[in-house]
């Protein structure tokens, strides 16, 4: 009899256990989506720490093996921001409790999971793992694409913690106005840095710290209101922001390599200092779009342009009320040039149209003196001049691209006359020669007329012989209907 009630004992145990056992199982298994599972890390999170403030973002979670940051990352910071929000927490970049950073490792069958929790007070580390059955997951969620790219970039802009510091100095949005991305080499947008340009907008508007400024026409100013604020500006770095009003400049460049193109982003404030910025490599595979404006291309191997010195941001700036590098405008709108110097410069200025004509525009017969100086705001034209550009769009004057040219040196530069008929030095048989030496741009300065396409050579040419430090910026000017 005591033999049999320890075995009817042993057997109710072993129910007990067995049932505790599949109540366990079913209380910890696997999660079947990213929202569960971002349900199930919140939920730990909420049970291992008071709520506090919290930061991360869709880099905090990155592949283990390649360190990229995929679809899935995107997803699990929208699920967890949501979650950790209505449990108290305050995802922020300012001064956070907590460090939330997580990898994952698709293991074929399985992906598993590695989250941490770093507590920036005791600089504990909080540990917790889980997994999703790979046949569950759509396959493109564990890959890069494009809009993967864009909302990192926005991410790195609108939630950094300088970023945070702006705003809340204001205790608004920060207006930011937005300057064209553009090609490093030919300092020209593209389709690609338009598209990628446009959809980053887009991401960043979902933040509650960044208001997109709009370009505002010069004429509801006056250039005399932005003369007074120009002598305030201490770097040109951050002048556009005289121009639009805004209280900081989004801008950039990217730079092709042999099969990806890297994008810089900085958003630049008032002084001239960068409040945050963001670095992102896109290889090919993922850009659908032309890299390169055809006829800013033709425009520079023309000219010589690619193959001259960068051009300096910190030196020589032209631009315009709708922005820095490359812009647009269409026919009836009246187009004013602004140019700033850093330091006592002479400047000269060019317009090259779409059939490659140069014209001087600065200095002119009627201009005083080409020998600038910073902390001024100099207009083209003039603002008591008479005249006026206004695009006009016609059979004759057909809508196009003109090319901007600015140079700037430290020393008095005699200017060539400018003669098609006169033969090109670096041109032979419609190519020019990329094997320029001290030599061809010593002999194309020594000469009073010369060839249009050599007036960049000239240039350098010109500043070597006089022993003059030479600076040189530019802009794209689009006309269109």
């Amino acid at each position: 009899m005591k033999i049999q009630n320890q075995l009817i004992y042993i057997f109710w145990v072993a129910i007990i256990a067995f049932s505790a056992s599949q109540e366990a199982q079913a209380f910890f298994s696997a999660p079947s989506s990213p929202e569960e599972l971002s349900q199930e890390i919140a939920s730990r999170i909420t049970e291992a720490v008071p709520a506090g403030k919290i930061y991360f973002r869709p880099r905090s979670f990155t592949d283990s093996l390649d360190n990229t940051v995929p679809v899935l990352s995107t997803h699990l910071a929208l699920y967890l921001k949501a979650e950790l929000s209505s449990s108290g927490f305050d995802i922020t970049p300012d001064n956070p409790d907590y460090i939330l950073t997580g990898t994952f490792l698709n293991e074929g069958d399985k992906v598993s999971f590695f989250f941490n929790v770093e507590d920036i007070h005791n600089g504990k580390i909080l540990n917790f793992t889980s997994s999703i059955k790979s046949k569950i997951l759509a396959s493109d969620l564990l890959k890069e694409n494009l809009r993967t790219k864009t909302v990192n970039v926005a991410s790195d802009l609108a939630c950094s913690q300088g970023m945070f510091n702006s705003h809340l100095m204001k205790d608004k949005k920060l207006s930011v106005f937005v300057n064209p991305l553009i090609d490093a080499k030919l300092k020209a947008t593209s389709p690609f840095s338009e598209n990628f340009l446009f959809k980053i907008k887009n991401e960043i508007a979902k933040y509650d710290a960044i208001d997109i400024a709009k370009p505002i026409p010069v004429a509801k100013r006056g250039t005399r209101a932005l003369r007074r604020k120009a002598k305030k500006i201490k770097s040109l770095k951050g002048s556009q922001t005289v121009l639009t009003e805004a209280e900081a400049i989004l801008e950039g460049k990217y730079f092709i390599s042999a099969d990806h193109v890297t994008v810089n982003l900085e958003i630049v404030g008032r002084d001239g200092k960068v409040i945050t910025s963001s670095e992102e490599t896109i290889p090919f595979s993922m850009i659908s779009l032309p890299l390169e404006d055809e006829q800013a291309k033709k425009q520079a191997n023309v000219l010589g342009l690619h193959t001259s010195q960068p051009l300096p941001d910190d030196m020589i700036r032209i631009s315009t009320a709708k922005g820095y590098g490359d812009v647009t405008y269409h026919a009836g709108e009246t187009v004013t040039l602004f140019v700033q110097v850093a330091a006592p410069l002479y400047v000269y200025i060019y317009a090259v149209d779409s059939d490659n004509n140069i014209n001087l525009i600065f200095p002119t017969e009627d201009d005083h003196t080409n020998f600038l100086q910073p902390r001024t705001l100099y207009t083209i034209p003039p603002e008591e001049a008479e005249t006026e550009i206004i695009v006009e769009c016609a059979p004759e004057t057909p809508c196009g691209t003109d090319n901007v040219l600015v140079f700037a040196s430290d020393k008095n530069i005699p200017l060539p006359e400018l003669a098609m008929e006169v033969d090109a030095v670096n041109i032979n048989k419609g190519t020019r020669s990329l094997r320029r030496t001290k030599k061809d741009r010593k002999k194309i300065a020594e000469l009073k007329r010369i060839n249009p396409v050599d007036l960049v050579d000239y240039f350098y040419g010109a500043a070597a012989m006089s022993g003059a430090r030479l600076f040189r910026d530019g802009l794209y000017l689009r006309t269109g209907k």
